[in-house]
């Protein structure tokens, strides 16, 4: 099983200085040889500007490839399409049903031949639950048949290319997961299929606040998932905080001190930090133990981006090691980084 992480463009951009660009591209080549890009592919972020391929915005992502491909490093594109209207720039909200869909259908085409041969394959759906189904993306079309038409042009653009469906983590949730299954098998039935399905694994929200689910239930939604679709998995955006105020909230009950002792399955930790360092290796675990669990990305490799959960990454802001990951990135690395003992964990 693959593990990686994603790649941020500003480090390849020149908008960080250069001596911090270069610490960060060592330390994160370092960790792994398998990465995705922070959203740096999607549609709001390339054709800011109009429907026309001429006043698209390629160098974030042309940097992050010539980068993996100066390094002979794995890299996926991340992302194709939305299945909500959040990832796509104001032009495309204004167009008509039918002038959207052609604009959908010119961004797949553009993106899938531009990167073709280039990326190890395409997230090329993203998010598809919520919104309307049956005038999906205001296309005029169902959500299961606009979602086969984008796998039909990207196949026919690049037959040999690999395309990912990508899921958000409600996925470990048995409705929500049931309703993204539901959608997937409609598609395959038309004839047309993913051919990797990707889930996102930003965990710690409900029903278990800052912990991980049970371990059962995440062999369970990981088992059936593939069982039912019978394609292979990966998990794409893997993280878990001590505070889930995100875009500038600030609730309490959102948040708890993660310098506190905490119980989780009755195993006392010394701190939540100590526990997230648990998590972060036994999550990655249970996935090396399916065979079908291709690959495995953390979603934060170091700093806490404004739109990001706090202290999500494995490594600080320095690039340097967070105490408590050490033992598990010694593992990863075999040794390239100095291992700590870990605080001794505690039976209530």
């Amino acid at each position: 099983m693959q593990i990686g992480t994603m790649l941020h463009h500003k480090y390849f951009n020149g908008v960080v200085p250069t001596n911090r660009s270069s610490v960060y591209k060592d330390r994160v080549t370092g960790f792994t040889q398998s990465f995705g890009m922070r959203g740096t592919g999607i549609f709001a972020m390339v054709a800011t500007k109009g429907p026309s391929p001429d006043s698209y915005e390629w160098r974030n992502v042309d940097k992050i490839v010539e980068f993996c491909e100066r390094n002979n490093l794995r890299l996926h594109y991340n992302t194709v399409l939305f299945g909500h209207l959040d990832g796509y720039p104001e032009w495309f909200k204004e167009l008509t049903p039918e002038a959207k869909l052609r604009a959908l259908e010119r961004h797949v085409r553009l993106v899938v031949g531009r990167y073709k041969y280039k990326v190890e394959f395409f997230k090329l759906m993203n998010e598809s639950l919520g919104g309307d189904s049956i005038d999906f993306l205001g296309t005029g079309k169902s959500r299961v048949e606009l979602i086969s038409n984008v796998f039909q042009w990207a196949k026919e653009t690049y037959p040999e290319g690999k395309y990912m469906w990508n899921e958000h983590s409600p996925s470990f949730r048995e409705d929500t997961r049931n309703e993204f299954l539901q959608i997937v098998r409609e598609v395959q039935a038309r004839g047309v299929s993913p051919d990797i399905i990707g889930l996102q694994a930003h965990m710690g929200y409900r029903p278990r606040p800052f912990k991980l689910p049970p371990d059962q239930d995440i062999k369970d939604a990981l088992t059936g998932i593939h069982e039912k679709t019978e394609v292979p998995l990966q998990i794409t955006e893997f993280d878990l905080s001590w505070n889930n105020n995100r875009q500038g909230e600030d609730k309490a009950e959102m948040k708890i001190d993660p310098n506190k002792p905490i119980v989780v399955d009755e195993v006392k930790y010394k701190t939540w930090f100590e526990y997230q360092a648990y998590a972060y290796q036994h999550f990655a675990e249970i996935c090396m133990g399916l065979d079908f669990v291709k690959g495995f990305y953390y979603w934060a490799f170091n700093e806490n981006e404004p739109w990001e959960r706090p202290d999500c990454g494995l490594f600080d802001d320095d690039f340097k090691p967070r105490p408590e990951m050490q033992e598990w990135l010694f593992e990863l690395q075999e040794g390239k980084v100095p291992r700590e003992d870990m605080l001794e964990v505690q039976r209530v």
